[in-house]
Protein backbone atom coordinates (compact mmCIF):
# COMPACT_ATOMS: atom_id res chain seq x y z
CA UNK A 1 0.00 0.00 0.00
CA UNK A 2 1.31 3.42 -0.88
CA UNK A 3 1.30 6.40 1.41
CA UNK A 4 -0.08 9.82 0.64
CA UNK A 5 3.47 11.17 0.49
CA UNK A 6 4.42 8.57 -2.14
CA UNK A 7 1.36 9.46 -4.23
CA UNK A 8 2.26 13.15 -4.01
CA UNK A 9 5.85 12.50 -5.13
CA UNK A 10 4.58 10.24 -7.92
CA UNK A 11 2.20 12.92 -9.18
CA UNK A 12 4.97 15.53 -9.13
CA UNK A 13 7.26 13.24 -11.13
CA UNK A 14 4.55 12.45 -13.68
CA UNK A 15 3.74 16.16 -14.11
CA UNK A 16 7.37 16.88 -14.91
CA UNK A 17 7.11 14.43 -17.81
CA UNK A 18 9.74 12.33 -19.48
CA UNK A 19 10.48 8.65 -19.48
CA UNK A 20 12.95 8.75 -16.59
CA UNK A 21 10.38 10.45 -14.36
CA UNK A 22 7.76 7.84 -15.31
CA UNK A 23 10.12 5.05 -14.29
CA UNK A 24 11.05 6.93 -11.11
CA UNK A 25 7.36 7.24 -10.22
CA UNK A 26 7.00 3.45 -10.44
CA UNK A 27 9.88 3.00 -8.03
CA UNK A 28 8.37 5.56 -5.62
CA UNK A 29 5.03 3.73 -5.71
CA UNK A 30 6.91 0.52 -4.83
CA UNK A 31 8.29 2.20 -1.70
CA UNK A 32 11.74 3.24 -2.91
CA UNK A 33 13.42 6.55 -2.21
CA UNK A 34 14.50 7.86 -5.59
CA UNK A 35 17.05 10.42 -6.72
CA UNK A 36 16.45 11.40 -10.36
CA UNK A 37 19.27 12.46 -12.69
CA UNK A 38 22.25 12.15 -10.34
CA UNK A 39 25.46 13.83 -11.45
CA UNK A 40 26.97 10.46 -12.39
CA UNK A 41 27.33 9.66 -16.11
CA UNK A 42 25.72 6.33 -16.95
CA UNK A 43 22.97 6.52 -14.30
CA UNK A 44 19.49 8.00 -14.57
CA UNK A 45 18.21 7.08 -11.10
CA UNK A 46 19.46 6.00 -7.72
CA UNK A 47 16.80 4.02 -5.85
CA UNK A 48 17.12 2.88 -2.23
CA UNK A 49 14.93 0.67 -0.11
CA UNK A 50 15.61 -1.33 3.06
CA UNK A 51 19.33 -0.57 3.01
CA UNK A 52 19.78 -1.72 -0.60
CA UNK A 53 20.83 0.83 -3.22
CA UNK A 54 20.34 0.43 -6.96
CA UNK A 55 21.81 2.32 -9.89
CA UNK A 56 19.23 2.49 -12.68
CA UNK A 57 19.78 3.29 -16.35
CA UNK A 58 16.70 3.83 -18.52
CA UNK A 59 16.85 3.45 -22.30
CA UNK A 60 13.83 4.13 -24.49
CA UNK A 61 14.95 5.27 -27.93
CA UNK A 62 13.98 3.05 -30.84
CA UNK A 63 17.36 1.69 -31.87
CA UNK A 64 19.69 -1.26 -31.33
CA UNK A 65 21.94 -0.98 -28.28
CA UNK A 66 25.30 -2.68 -27.86
CA UNK A 67 27.19 -3.78 -24.76
CA UNK A 68 28.58 -0.28 -24.20
CA UNK A 69 25.40 0.74 -22.34
CA UNK A 70 25.88 -2.12 -19.91
CA UNK A 71 29.56 -1.33 -19.38
CA UNK A 72 28.75 2.33 -18.60
CA UNK A 73 26.09 1.22 -16.12
CA UNK A 74 28.46 -1.27 -14.47
CA UNK A 75 31.27 1.28 -14.14
CA UNK A 76 29.00 3.95 -12.66
CA UNK A 77 27.37 1.49 -10.25
CA UNK A 78 30.69 0.04 -9.06
CA UNK A 79 32.02 3.50 -8.20
CA UNK A 80 29.16 4.02 -5.75
CA UNK A 81 28.64 0.42 -4.64
CA UNK A 82 25.18 0.18 -6.24
CA UNK A 83 23.43 -2.83 -7.72
CA UNK A 84 22.94 -2.13 -11.46
CA UNK A 85 19.53 -2.28 -13.16
CA UNK A 86 18.95 -1.64 -16.87
CA UNK A 87 15.39 -0.64 -17.79
CA UNK A 88 14.22 -1.10 -21.38
CA UNK A 89 11.23 1.24 -21.60
CA UNK A 90 8.59 0.48 -24.22
CA UNK A 91 9.08 -1.60 -27.34
CA UNK A 92 11.69 0.68 -28.92
CA UNK A 93 15.07 -0.36 -27.48
CA UNK A 94 16.56 -3.59 -28.83
CA UNK A 95 19.39 -5.52 -27.23
CA UNK A 96 20.54 -8.93 -28.44
CA UNK A 97 19.85 -11.87 -26.15
CA UNK A 98 23.52 -12.76 -25.86
CA UNK A 99 24.30 -9.24 -24.58
CA UNK A 100 21.50 -9.55 -22.01
CA UNK A 101 22.82 -12.95 -20.89
CA UNK A 102 26.32 -11.51 -20.55
CA UNK A 103 24.91 -8.61 -18.52
CA UNK A 104 23.11 -10.98 -16.15
CA UNK A 105 26.35 -12.94 -15.65
CA UNK A 106 28.01 -9.66 -14.66
CA UNK A 107 25.23 -8.94 -12.15
CA UNK A 108 23.08 -6.49 -14.14
CA UNK A 109 19.35 -6.95 -13.78
CA UNK A 110 17.62 -6.20 -17.10
CA UNK A 111 13.90 -5.34 -17.00
CA UNK A 112 11.48 -4.30 -19.71
CA UNK A 113 8.67 -1.88 -18.83
CA UNK A 114 5.85 -1.52 -21.33
CA UNK A 115 4.72 2.15 -21.23
CA UNK A 116 2.45 3.69 -18.64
Amino acid sequence: MTTAKNRLITNILLRKGGVVNKVASRYVMAGFQVRVNPEIPGLDLIATKSGEAYGVRVIWEKKRYEGQVIEELLNASKKLGLKPILILYGSGPHIDKDIIEEASRKGVLVKRIRGV
